[in-house]
């Protein structure tokens, strides 16, 4: 079967290997631009074995896509990023600073996520623990379920669901406690004036 933009998602959920090298054929230019964007400091090596376990990551989780050929772009892209990201943080310096280039094209970052608030994700996330990080990524920003995240890092459904209740919980103290900080300076700033 020839492949094209109508039909080689439907091959993808297929198992359909030829609609995999269509799509690789087809965005392996975006693809190689986003995780070029943030994995720029890094080697040709890295950045094409990003590149190719973002494809892995299309054929093993495209049934979490939902929509047409026309937002694909869109889907990918952001798979792009985030395994990227998760390249980037694995190779940071050992104190996880993340520092990330967000000069992807604006149509795609808009769709995604605005500036803001991926700045606030990551500074969230990166209170939590590396694996725990990657856990938040898959489940949160791929959309996998808890049995996918269990057999992707081989460990039992119940580790995952619990770190994840345990990430929650942490990110919430951390929000309370900038609040709260928040807060006092403008009692602060109120009794000064």
């Amino acid at each position: 079967m020839i492949f094209d933009d109508d039909n080689f998602i439907d091959g993808l959920r297929n198992r359909n290997e030829d609609a995999l090298e269509y799509t690789i054929d087809r965005f392996t230019p975006i693809v190689t631009s986003v995780v070029g964007k943030v994995l720029e400091c890094y080697g040709k090596e890295t950045k094409e074995e990003c590149i190719s376990d973002v494809f892995v990551s299309v054929w093993w989780n495209i049934e979490r896509f939902k929509g047409e050929g026309t937002v694909f772009k869109n889907w990918i892209c952001a798979v792009a990023r985030f395994k990227a990201i998760d390249y980037y943080r694995r190779f940071a310096n050992k104190e996880n600073v993340i520092s990330i280039n967000t000069t992807v094209s604006p149509d795609v970052l808009d769709e995604i996520i605005t500036n803001e608030d991926r700045k606030e994700v990551v500074e969230l996330l990166n209170i939590l623990v590396p694996e725990d990080r990657k856990i938040f990524s898959m489940r949160f920003f791929l959309g996998m379920k808890v049995k996918e995240i269990a057999l992707q890092l081989n460990l039992s459904e119940a580790i995952v669901s619990n770190r994840i209740y345990k990430g929650k919980e942490r990110i919430k103290r951390c929000i309370e406690i900038e609040a709260r900080k928040g807060q006092e300076l403008e009692e602060v700033d109120v009794s000064e004036g």
